[in-house]
């Protein structure tokens, strides 16, 4: 069996595009665990691919898994999380953690296709770049290293199933906080933002009032998505000036979106880019250590639950 020292993690369901990203079998630079939250998934002996039932919410998830898998975890350099509805190959994925590696990223995600769902307009490929510097890693496809992942982990205790990724990046020392979305890799994500509200806990309030929650708590201003450097698809560097008037090609992704909500999403994303500064909490961190210890907490209690608005 080959060592490899990348690990991507899915919570699946129906459906579930994950056997995708196995091939092409030579490409592959990572293994795989799934996840089922629906049952246990008939799966095929792959090398490398551990699959295990785990029912209850996305982040729910996730928390279960840093707690009952952290020693596992520690063997790995480099760990994703990818939403089970996104669609690419093993080329996709093992390019992404390359470039992870290659420009010493602390959390990064590959670009989405304009063909895509999306809910951040600066989250769609920009073919003026090969990576851009932001301050915001959505949580449908974040790449982590070992340490970022430990820094950010906390926050899969906070009994929130959204929002928690605009924290992300504050919480990442400074002299660390490496974040980019890679344009040089796309994944296409096929279904609607939200078509499993119901099956994460979003029955009797929204994503809004749990992300209201979470800013609240960390009183942190919205981070918008903006870069505030770049490297261009030829390999120079771009100053956010110049990326500025380069995002402006995502008008053209307008055409080809299936997204409803496409035209004020990208148009949202042109101006922030124009007009604002990237945003980080700098006491974020310290916020979190005046929650009780819950990276100590390895049982499957929420130790410290934010309540979302009724």
């Amino acid at each position: 069996m080959r060592k490899r020292t990348n690990l991507v993690i899915t919570r699946a369901g129906p459906g579930s595009l994950h056997r995708q990203w196995l091939h092409p079998q030579e490409a592959r630079n990572f293994d795989v665990l799934v996840t089922s939250y629906h049952g246990s998934p008939a799966e095929e002996a792959v090398d490398g691919v551990e699959v295990v039932f785990l029912p209850g919410k996305k982040v729910e998830g996730w928390r279960r898994i840093v707690s009952h898998y952290a020693e596992r975890l520690e063997g790995y350099e480099r760990i994703a999380f990818l939403d089970d509805d996104i669609a690419c190959d093993a080329t996709a994925l093992s390019a992404c953690f390359d470039i992870g590696r290659d420009y010493n990223l602390a959390l990064w995600q590959p670009s989405l296709t304009w063909s895509s769902y999306f809910t951040y307009g600066g989250t769609l490929h920009n073919d003026n770049f090969k990576l851009r510097y932001v301050n915001y890693i959505e949580m449908m496809c974040p790449f982590f290293t070992r340490s970022a992942l430990k820094q950010i982990e906390p926050t899969f205790f906070l009994g929130l199933e959204s929002g928690i990724d605009l924290l992300w990046c504050s919480l990442i020392p400074p002299q660390d906080r490496r974040c980019a979305i890679i344009d040089e890799v796309q994944v296409l994500h096929t279904r609607p933002v939200g078509r499993d509200k119901a099956a994460n806990g979003f029955t009797h309030h929204s994503y809004e009032d749990e992300i209201e929650t979470c800013l609240k708590h960390f009183r942190m201003p919205w981070p918008s998505l903006v870069a505030g450097g770049a490297v261009l698809s030829n390999g120079g560097a771009a100053s956010r000036l110049s990326i500025a008037w380069r995002v402006l090609s995502l008008i053209r992704a307008l055409r080809v979106t299936p997204d409803p909500r496409g035209l004020r999403q990208i148009f949202d994303h042109i101006r922030h880019q124009i007009l604002r500064r990237q945003v980080y909490n700098e006491c974020a961190t310290d916020i979190l250590k005046t929650i009780p210890d819950l990276a100590t907490d390895r049982g499957d209690a929420v130790p410290f639950p934010l309540k979302a608005k009724s």
